[in-house]
């Protein structure tokens, strides 16, 4: 009895069942050890996932940590309300800046006056 089989795509045929069961064997150890290949290239790339994770954590911990700093300076440094006259001057600024730019996907540089008179640099 001729047996032939299609699971991967080429076919076999076997003269008897012994030499089936022992070609099946064989096929079946080949796709075990592609299995277990492919399972440990998972568990690699989620150890590299995680390590990357936790990288990004730390950059964010630490960037965090850098903002408040810099803002505790700036609080610390500028009255609010030249916070608020800064802020609306570069919000003004980098809106109205349409007659100094030629292109505004390319030049994106907002012109900032400068403001020594309204704040007074300390010595």
């Amino acid at each position: 009895a001729v047996v032939s089989t299609q699971s991967t795509g080429v076919e076999e045929k076997y003269s008897n069942l012994q030499d089936e069961a022992a070609g099946k064997t064989k096929k079946l150890q080949r796709i075990n050890q592609m299995y277990k290949s492919a399972k440990a290239e998972i568990a690699d790339m989620r150890v590299e996932h995680e390590r990357r994770v936790e990288g990004l954590v730390e950059d964010i911990k630490q960037l965090t940590k850098e903002m408040n700093l810099q803002e505790l300076l700036i609080n610390y440094t500028i009255p609010p309300e030249f916070q608020e006259l800064i802020e609306k001057v570069l919000l003004y600024s980098c809106h109205n800046t349409t007659d100094r730019q030629t292109d505004r996907q390319t030049d994106r540089q907002c012109h900032i006056p400068i403001l020594t008179n309204a704040y007074p640099l300390k010595c």
